[in-house]
């Protein structure tokens, strides 16, 4: 018991260094299992408020994709800035990479560490602690399927963006011509030919069975890079075990959505199933476990 209220005590102070868009340190006694004292070694939050006259008390974690060599900066505070203008505060995550040789499970450890720092100062941010989720796109898409899988008590919801589920088929799928790309990603996740098991013990789609809170998968139907057949069968899997799941399908979008139309149907996606699975605004609840969306 005195460790738990020492670690929560912790957290809570962790909240005074924290400013409305300043970058600060997860962990700013020195952050565990990190490999240096360089910028890639010390994971970051950094929060975007929603204002006091438009503030539901819901929270996300924004986890940027990217994920091996650096993040995608535009995932980070574009995202958290449109949710703010909807009342959801983001907190953007800058979680550690492959390319400064870490693996899985450490990032989905700094997405663990950004939601109990959040839901410890959830009084001083005026947060609900049983209003948060978690956002990401590509590899930030797969931290967030791995969050809901690995971790089912800890995010209220979840949006996977054209995130990978499984990585044994994603690694046999890259085509030898990606060469470097290819390279690094098996060196971080590891080669599907010698690394099944450990594949199969990370990949999501594995272990979709544990998945019980409200997910949202958005995918484009022409990704070379996260093939459909990765949001299709968590989507399938986790709705199996009776999670309530919505999927949003592109047919003429690839990884990453280029049409202007489509950017704002996602958009209005990710609003719209905030507003049900964490504001809680019961007008929009789906009552069949999901629905799906063919976006034309």
């Amino acid at each position: 018991m005195k460790t738990l209220t020492t670690s929560i005590v912790a957290l809570a102070l962790v909240a005074g260094a924290f400013a409305q868009g300043k970058e600060q340190p997860l962990w700013p006694n020195g952050t565990p299992g990190a490999k240096g004292d360089s910028p890639r070694d010390i994971p970051t939050l950094t929060p975007f408020l929603a204002p006091a006259g438009n503030n539901s008390g819901s929270a996300i974690v924004i986890c940027p994709g990217g994920g091996y060599g650096g993040l995608a900066a535009h995932e980070g505070a574009t995202y958290a800035q449109f949710l703010q203008q909807h009342g959801v505060s983001g907190f953007v995550l800058k979680y550690r990479l492959g390319s400064a040789g870490y693996r899985h499970p450490v990032m989905l450890g700094d997405a663990a560490r950004a939601l109990r720092t959040v839901r410890a100062n959830a009084t001083r941010w005026k947060i609900d602690p049983d209003k948060i989720g978690i956002i990401g796109g590509s590899y930030g898409g797969f931290m967030v399927a791995a969050a809901l899988a690995f971790e089912p008590d800890v995010f209220d919801a979840g949006i996977n963006i054209f995130g990978v589920t499984n990585w044994l088929r994603t690694l046999q799928s890259i085509p030898p011509w990606w060469g470097s790309f290819r390279d690094a990603l098996y060196d971080e996740m590891g080669d599907p030919a010698e690394d099944e098991e450990r594949l199969r013990r990370i990949s999501p789609l594995f272990h979709a069975d544990q998945i019980t809170k409200p997910l949202l998968v958005i995918q484009g139907a022409n990704d070379p890079r996260v093939l459909q057949v990765e949001s299709d069968e968590l989507v399938a899997a986790a709705r199996a075990n009776g999670a309530t799941v919505e999927y949003v399908l592109f047919p003429d979008e690839g990884h990453g959505f280029q049409k202007r139309e489509n950017r704002i149907t996602a958009s209005e996606a990710y609003v719209d199933f905030l507003n049900t699975y964490l504001k809680g605004e019961p007008a929009q609840q789906q009552e069949d476990g999901g629905e799906d969306i063919a976006a034309d």
